[in-house]
């Protein structure tokens, strides 16, 4: 039963918050207790009665709405509150680091029972999402705890219809089972894995259907819109406390589970944070669905080029791993960075006094414990310190790069101290990126400890850190959670292994383009001419066969990646220098543009490519693969005028009244053009 003093505050509240709320966009506004967040794009309405219930979503930019039937209480613990009191509201201006966009932060907190509920919501400018965060303490026994997913197949005459009393951390009630829902769930631990995104199309049943997934989508064909969840977290078998599954279908709608903390992890004393998630509506086209969760995706992290833009050369590919880490050959990888265009070297693993096992040095055994002392520039390796390639780096234009691995000693318990290194690295040399590696999460401990040391390390570098985060193995962030701090370094390939194939890359850039910004993925491109024999002159898909210059096209709307010992490509030099000159003056609108996938998955034998809308014109990126045909149409969602040539190989093309025709001469071409809005 709702305490009657309720709605009494939730009044006095109205008259506080927009007191306290200026004109600016977002905003929050009140009506009774209906209280709506809103921005030129779109408009979130909510009951607020102590518990939060979405009512309603209007996209003004799209001209479609979605109204709840049946309202549920988006936090639900399988505990209804008897009572429920000191309702609060509270709102305010934020940034979370100097450098970033501005957001309309809602708090709204209540008492159920002697468990404290807060909500925290957010709304940016440039999207018409809104971020939901919920925090709990209080009595624990007022919580029924999460459990892994158990299906028990009973016979139907003995099943009752489903309910809602599982634990979540969102929801949606929609029209019974007519919508398509849409799952895309995603895996890491790429040195495994060659398959990122999976995506499922799940019909409503009579009974609930337990499903996991970072991205869901509820598509109703009939009124052309979607509702999306974006759920903050690492992918399902990274995740602490995992009960099997992130969502639940239900015949009334969706429910986001997943809580991310336990029974014992729980402090009744002290806020304790859940997943969080983003919630949005569009039309029900593929475009516009995957515009939306694209253009919020941006809005977590700014783009800047002076801090975000990178074309960045990393040694390890080469497979010598550390055996020729020294200044000398820093030195000379430098010079041919300045050569190429290259703009970042980073030093992997072995630069370092403590060497890691990965070393190939019979003295290195670090991997989950380091202390201060394993972080200083190797004597024998580097006896200047690391001075003398910063200073060479600097007169080059190429900036210099750290590979760190955190200790894991009690779940991250010294993350203030390995934060301290990381801001003494940029105090004293001015090294902004680091390439984390060896993450190893899975507790809501760990969770925690690993974003207190990025939010210390952002917060003394004044925003200007990038954190390029390794899911190459283990339990690591995943594609959608710590988003704010910098790029996914995405997987390691080797033509001594024989698992490069430009194309794969391509596929895997091109699959997680359409859940996430291209932009925050690192894609590598090797050194083609190495290791032949491990292919076979009659592998048409092999690097050598593909070609240098398509190699690194494949990469371009990521942040190219040279997973290289530059040093090697003295042959291909003067033709990568040019093309990668050229393709330096657009990277920003690319990067900084919005990047959807077009044509055919890359399979090696497809039309693939990408379509970037940017502020002044759109971009067409374009592959012909090992295919029959000379000649594809890619339909796009506008009309254009003219197309143009930026670089690529020869071609011809025709504008149709809703695409393109591409034709190429030979197999493996691309090419990139600008596109004339009408």
């Amino acid at each position: 039963m709702q305490n009657p003093n309720v709605k009494f505050w939730l009044y006095i509240f109205f008259f506080f918050v927009n007191s306290q709320i200026n004109a600016q966009n977002p905003q929050l506004t009140w009506n009774g207790d209906t209280l709506t967040i809103s921005n030129d794009l779109a408009a979130h309405h909510f009951l607020w009665n102590g518990q939060l219930h979405l009512l309603g979503i209007d996209s003004f930019e799209e001209g479609i709405f979605w109204k709840s039937k049946a309202p549920k209480p988006d936090l639900f613990l399988s505990h209804v509150a008897d009572q429920i009191e000191n309702v609060s509201v509270r709102s305010a201006y934020k940034k979370d680091f100097p450098t970033e966009h501005e957001y309309l932060e809602v708090i709204l907190e209540s008492t159920e029972d002697s468990l404290a509920i807060r909500y925290a919501l957010k709304m940016f400018a440039n999207s018409g999402a809104l971020y939901q965060k919920s925090f709990i303490k209080g009595n624990k026994q007022n919580i029924t705890w999460e459990s892994s997913m158990n299906e028990d197949l009973m016979m139907i005459e003995e099943l009752k219809e489903s309910g809602s009393n599982d634990n979540r951390v969102g929801v949606f009630s929609g029209k019974p089972y007519h919508l398509d829902y849409e799952v895309i769930s995603f895996k890491e631990a790429t040195d495994y894995h060659d398959d990122p995104v999976s995506v499922k199309v799940i019909k409503p049943f009579r009974q609930p259907q337990k499903v996991d997934g970072n991205i869901l989508y509820a598509v109703d064909k009939h009124a052309d819109n979607a509702i999306w969840f974006i759920k903050d977290s690492p992918i399902a078998a990274s995740q602490a406390n995992y009960p099997g599954f992130d969502f639940t279908i239900y015949p009334w709608g969706v429910a986001v589970n997943g809580l991310g903390i336990g029974e014992k992890e729980y402090d009744p004393q002290n806020w304790n944070e859940v997943y969080g998630f983003a919630r949005g509506i569009s039309k029900s086209n593929h475009w516009s669905k995957q515009k939306a969760i694209i253009k919020y995706q941006q809005q977590l992290r700014k783009y800047d080029a002076n801090r975000d833009e990178m074309l960045l050369a990393n040694t390890w590919g080469d497979r010598s791993k550390d055996s020729r880490m020294n200044e000398k050959f820093i030195l000379e990888e430098i010079e041919m960075a300045s050569i190429l265009g290259i703009t970042h070297l980073q030093l992997d693993d072995g630069w370092q006094q403590g060497l890691s096992r990965n070393s190939a040095s019979k003295a290195g055994k670090k991997w989950d414990d380091w202390n201060r002392e394993d972080w200083n520039p190797h004597k024998e390796r580097f006896p200047n310190g690391l001075s003398k390639i910063i200073q060479e780096g600097n007169a080059k234009g190429v900036e210099i790069c750290l590979w760190f691995n955190p200790s894991k000693a009690e779940e991250y318990n010294n993350w203030e101290r390995d934060a301290d290194i990381l801001i003494g690295f940029y105090q004293e040399y001015g090294i902004k990126v680091f390439k984390i590696d060896g993450l190893a999460l899975g507790s809501k401990k760990a969770e925690k400890n690993i974003k207190n040391l990025f939010d210390k390390v952002m917060r003394h570098c004044n925003g200007k850190v990038v954190f390029n985060l390794d899911v190459t193995a283990g339990k690591r962030t995943g594609y959608h959670f710590f988003q704010e701090y910098g790029n996914v370094f995405l997987e390691n390939r080797y033509t001594d292994w024989g698992n490069y194939f430009p194309y794969r890359t391509l596929r895997n850039l091109w699959l997680l383009s359409g859940y996430m910004p291209a932009a925050r993925l690192q894609a590598e491109w090797l050194n083609v001419g190495r290791n032949k024999d491990k292919y076979g002159e009659d592998d048409p898909h092999a690097p050598f066969h593909v070609g240098q210059r398509y190699a690194f096209a494949a990469s371009l709307v990521g942040q190219p990646l040279a997973w290289m010992e530059l040093s090697g490509l003295e042959d291909v030099k003067d033709s990568l220098s040019t093309i990668i000159s050229e393709y330096r003056t657009f990277a920003h609108d690319i990067h900084s543009g919005l990047v959807i996938p077009i044509g055919e998955e890359p399979s090696g034998s497809s039309w693939t490519g990408f379509l970037i809308e940017a502020e002044e014109v759109d971009y067409l990126l374009v592959y012909r693969e090992l295919t029959d045909t000379d000649s594809h149409t890619f339909p796009l969602p506008r009309k254009y005028g003219k197309a143009s040539i930026l670089f690529g190989d020869e071609f011809e093309t025709q504008i149709l009244e809703n695409g393109i025709q591409v034709k190429f001469q030979k197999h493996y071409s691309f090419c990139v053009f600008k596109l004339e809005k009408q």
